[in-house]
């Protein structure tokens, strides 16, 4: 198993949810920080499945 240190939320994710947002993210833009986010905080890594992501990447 692989050890992942996790960072702080993106701020336009804390925005969105200090605003009344849920986690069902609409806001293309938020969704999209948010997957950048944790693709680099978990090095293109599957944490589920422990693939290289090629996607978006």
């Amino acid at each position: 198993m692989l050890y992942i240190k996790k960072g702080n939320p993106p701020n336009n994710l804390i925005q969105y949810i200090k605003i009344g947002g849920n986690w069902e993210i609409s806001d293309s833009s938020v969704r999209n920080v948010l997957r950048k986010s944790l693709l680099k905080e978990q090095n293109h890594l599957c944490t589920y499945l422990l693939y290289v992501s090629h996607k978006g990447g």
